[in-house]
């Protein structure tokens, strides 16, 4: 993943955690300890800190790496709305939904609503189809729309679902 991949990610995760719970803000910026500055920052892992280093582990696709940081970090920080998006999102990349769809109640417990996140995580697609998934929307009264986002360039055509290129479609699912 590119340095600005990676920053985007820990924007996103804060924007998330912070619109959606009130949360303090040191304590949030320390469970990502980018300058690996320990003494400073609180509970930290190496150079990351867990939640960053369970992000880098997501998308570099190390997804045990991933869930094994995002344990840790909700050992540290059990109500964080960031900390139990991103082990849902591990849960789901190591194909734990059961556990995927507890941590994704538990996150949405603690305020987690964002439905265009719901609708267009890619860690989360699989679980979108599941009656458990539906359940839970209709739990928490949270209606969206899936994500029906298609990019064209040219002759090639790429969805969620399809990828088209000339008179030649491959289905995803």
């Amino acid at each position: 993943m590119t340095r600005a991949g990676k920053a985007f990610s820990i924007v996103l995760v804060l924007c998330i955690t912070m619109a959606t719970a009130a949360c303090d803000k040191d304590r949030i910026l320390s469970l990502f300890d980018t300058k690996g500055d320990a003494k400073k920052s609180g509970p930290t892992e190496g150079a990351s800190g867990p939640l960053g280093t369970a992000m880098n582990s997501l998308y570099s696709r190390n997804y045990t790496t991933a869930l094994e940081a995002a344990e840790r970090a909700k050992a540290l920080e059990p109500t964080n709305v960031a900390v139990l998006f991103v082990l849902t999102q591990s849960y789901a990349a190591n194909g734990r939904k059961a556990e995927a769809i507890k941590a994704l109640d538990d996150a949405m417990k603690c305020g987690f609503t964002n439905r265009d996140v719901l609708a267009s995580d890619i860690y989360l697609r699989d679980l979108r189809e599941s009656p458990e998934f539906q359940d839970l929307m209709k739990k928490y009264g949270v209606e969206y729309q899936k994500n029906e986002t298609t990019v064209k360039a040219g002759r090639v055509e790429i969805s969620e679902d399809v990828i088209k290129a000339g008179n030649i479609e491959i289905r995803t699912k």
